[in-house]
């Protein structure tokens, strides 16, 4: 059984790669506006034209967001209420974990995320049902805006790692920072940030929990990781990082 990384490891390496999180971020916050329909008046109008106050209110009156009407059509129109295999009108086992995550409920950000952001997340870790204290996994859904997740390879399914991160006020409260989570196939490592963490002093280590929840790699060849954006991420200090248990719903 694999071991968790030691606090210093896993926050250099959450240190490493807290500017692309950011860069991704941002990205995302871009798309975001553009979704919500509150982006900056950005009609063209070729700058030799020369336009009376007629036609600049023309101007101003003529952008419309047909953007999150297109996202909210598609969205509406999925909806997963149950598994089957073919031939068969028997739910599958393995629906449980879909009705006890309450994703009946919860699925609909996930797929209005990947439609507006080029992608989502749900995070799967081993729990207990909190009635019959049964085994069962906990589902998290994850936004683009708060997550970053790398791939070995642009189409996996299971990431090498990711990282969860919300903005925060620490130490005495008044400090802007983040509270950021790593995220590998072993266990979730905590840490408080202040600023954006440009120096690996503004890191402080929280805790560690485990859930060794390992997924199956694909391909047992190491290669630099691909960053959610489907650009290189910057190749990795280590080859120890493992297979990861955050699975993307994307736009492709």
């Amino acid at each position: 059984m694999a071991r968790p990384m030691n606090q210093n490891s896993a926050k250099r390496q959450a240190h490493l790669w807290f500017p692309d999180f950011l860069a991704q971020r941002e990205q995302a916050k871009v798309y975001d506006v553009w979704a919500r329909g509150e982006q900056e008046n950005s009609l063209y109008v070729p700058k030799h034209y020369n336009t009376n106050d007629e036609y600049q209110d023309l101007i101003d009156r003529s952008p419309t967001n047909w953007l999150g009407l297109g996202i909210s059509s598609l969205v509406q129109t999925i909806f997963l209420d149950g598994v089957k295999r073919q031939g068969s009108n028997d739910v599958l086992k393995s629906y449980d974990n879909w009705r006890k995550n309450r994703f009946n409920s919860r699925q609909n950000p996930l797929y209005r995320g990947a439609m507006a952001h080029g992608q989502s997340f749900v995070l799967s870790i081993p729990g207990e049902d909190r009635l019959t204290n049964e085994p069962m996994s906990i589902w998290r859904g994850l936004s683009a805006l708060t997550t970053a997740a790398w791939y070995e390879y642009p189409g996996d399914e299971w990431c090498l790692f990711a990282l969860h991160a919300e903005e925060d006020f620490i130490v005495d409260g008044n400090t802007p920072g983040w509270t950021v989570e790593l995220i590998d196939e072993v266990a979730i490592y905590r840490f408080t940030v202040k600023g954006n963490g440009e120096n690996l002093n503004d890191w402080e280590y929280v805790t560690t929990e485990e859930h060794d929840s390992g997924c199956p790699r694909s391909s047992s060849t190491r290669t630099p990781p691909t960053s959610t954006a489907g650009t290189p991420a910057r190749s990795s200090p280590s080859s120890r990082w493992p297979s990861g248990s955050t699975s993307r719903c994307s736009t492709g």
